[in-house]
């Protein structure tokens, strides 16, 4: 960064933390709000790419909450302003661990999703450079340490002997599933998971179904709650922030399991040497993850809309996402006419390979856009029942054209 715009940033930190009252243990907002808007606009001409005027906040919170835990006293007795109940060395200390963490951003995470309902021990498979599957067998390897007995059922964090799936990320992770660099996470997971899912890797346990419309029995208080939980790699495992998924995406996890009735599957789990089998199913969907191509970039929007589908509820919502999956994968952002046509062409040319079976997919095509048109534009408001069998059928073509696409990327493998 150049000397003079980290003169900026210090001068605004500066600001900000002398101007900054404490009510209850909390910042004030309206008292530092003006300081840390301003260093906010300098570190967005450096950093927008990871940070937004939120995430800018955010930190701050953060930081000066920390470094009040420090102080001897209840945290909620108190108020004043932070530099008289900081102490001119502490309130020096403070600055510093804020200009050095805002300057550091890009930082390097691991973010964690645990897999539940996976009942079979796996061995960590390091599947590519950034996408791993990781089971913590030794508490001591545990990131920012495990701690046992009841004080588990509140802890937000990792624990041993769970099947994890992994992802290095670069950037700055808070608690909101909105930034940047959790939803760069986020995605790598649902690719994986579509994946496992259409590939047969990962199945729908039959006594806990999800995600194809059959979730109705489960009720709000009873889904466990999955977070993503990032581990800031620069912190040696202290800093870990958890981040809460939306109900339909914990219960679709929860109810995941590996597919048992697959024969690949069923044959190495009895020997323990899962890795091969892993690298096999998730290779490819890793580098998916990791390229940058133009291309690649409908491809992935295509399967988070396909892992939406699999997540929700509501058959009428899966359909349209079924739709928004088929349209990211074969639309044109410059079409305005014949979208319907275009492509139901493009879906026939890339799946069926006879005149018949493009004719066959043409006419299905069509006719499901047609029903997904009335949906969106309001004649009508959820599907028929003999309407249902286009959700399989859509949902059955947009896996298939995605496995075709990815193989068409030619994607680079680690």
């Amino acid at each position: 960064m150049h000397p003079q715009a980290l003169a900026k940033i210090e001068r605004h930190v500066v600001g900000s933390l002398k101007n900054c009252d404490i009510a209850e243990g909390w910042p004030v907002y309206n008292s530092f709000a003006p300081h840390v808007q301003a260093l906010a606009s300098e570190l967005l001409k450096h950093k927008s790419l990871w940070l937004t005027d939120a995430d800018v906040f955010s930190v701050f919170y953060d930081l000066v909450y920390e470094q009040l835990r420090e102080t001897e006293k209840q945290t909620t007795e108190l108020e004043g302003h932070l530099k008289d109940i900081l102490g001119d060395e502490s309130l020096l200390l403070l600055g510093k661990r804020l200009i050095d963490f805002y300057t550091s951003i890009p930082r390097d995470y691991e973010v964690y999703l645990q897999l539940p309902a996976v009942s079979v021990s796996l061995e960590t498979t390091a599947v590519s450079k950034s996408f791993s599957v990781v089971t913590f067998e030794d508490p001591k390897d545990v990131p920012g340490g495990y701690q046992g007995g009841l004080r588990r059922l509140f802890d937000t964090k990792l624990e041993p002997k769970k099947v994890y799936f992994r992802a290095a990320v670069s950037g700055y992770c808070n608690r909101n599933l909105d930034n940047a660099t959790v939803r760069a996470a986020l995605s790598c997971f649902k690719i994986a998971t579509q994946q496992g899912i259409a590939k047969a890797l990962l199945k729908i346990k039959e006594d806990n179904p999800t995600g194809l419309g059959l979730l109705s029995g489960l009720s709000h208080y009873s889904v466990p709650k999955t977070k993503l939980v990032c581990v800031d790699k620069a912190s040696g495992g202290e800093r870990i922030v958890s981040v809460e998924l939306p109900l339909q995406v914990s219960k679709l996890l929860g109810s995941l399991d590996l597919d048992k009735s697959n024969k690949d599957i069923s044959a190495v789990i009895d020997s323990g040497r899962t890795a091969p089998l892993l690298n096999g199913y998730l290779r490819l969907p890793a580098a998916l993850m990791e390229s940058n191509a133009p291309e690649a970039s409908r491809v992935k929007s295509a399967i988070e809309w396909c892992f939406d589908a699999y997540a929700t509820d509501n058959t009428t919502m899966s359909f349209l996402q079924t739709c928004f999956g088929l349209e990211a994968l074969f639309g044109d952002d410059a079409e305005t006419d014949g979208v319907s046509r275009t492509l139901a062409d493009r879906c026939a040319y890339l799946v069926s390979t006879n005149i018949k079976g493009r004719s066959t997919i043409r006419d299905n095509f069509r006719q499901l856009y047609s029903i997904r048109s009335k949906i969106v534009h309001g004649n009508t408001s959820s599907l028929a029942p003999d309407q249902q069998h286009f959700l399989s059928w859509g949902r059955t073509i947009l896996e298939y054209a995605i496995f075709k696409e990815i193989k068409h990327l030619e994607l680079q493998q680690n």
